[in-house]
């Protein structure tokens, strides 16, 4: 986003008026495992949209209904593709999902001219536990280990 569009977007108080509105209806209207989730992540959030970055990678996020919609995984630094930064990104947003039981959707289309074709894609979030025979995938949480038994 260009330093002008982020200006000129924060001197129109009716703007802003309106984005505070939609963040807090957002806000009000989490489950609690989505709470933990975006807490977890430490993400951040802004016109309906929680994001995570790491090492120059960052995840868009969407609560829908009792879910998670990943909306956008993007590196957006050529020097920085292909190094593995999105996958352990993903990975994280995995691994939290599982901690508190919440279930993460996704389209895997293609955003953009560069990155991965649509069936390697697919590919791509089949090995990080995504179901699905078409773009429209998901993930169910692993299961929550189990406590010991004493014997």
């Amino acid at each position: 986003m260009s330093d002008q569009f982020e200006r000129r977007n924060h001197s129109n108080p009716f703007l802003e008026a309106y984005h505070q509105l939609l963040n807090k209806k957002i806000q009000e209207q989490l489950t609690e495992s989505q709470r933990r989730f975006f807490s977890l992540l430490n993400a951040e959030h802004a016109c309906g949209f929680f994001s995570v970055e790491q090492d120059g990678t960052s995840v868009s996020l969407l609560p829908q209904d009792v879910a998670i919609y990943i909306s956008m995984i993007e590196t957006p630094i050529p020097d920085n593709r292909g190094n593995g930064h999105a996958g352990r990104l993903l990975k994280k947003v995995c691994a939290v999902a599982d901690q508190v039981q919440i279930v993460l959707r996704l389209k895997a289309e293609p955003k953009g001219l560069i990155g991965l074709r649509e069936p390697e894609l697919i590919e791509w979030y089949r090995r990080n536990g995504f179901t699905g025979e078409t773009v429209d995938m998901i993930r169910p949480p692993a299961a929550p280990p189990r406590p010991a038994v004493s014997g």
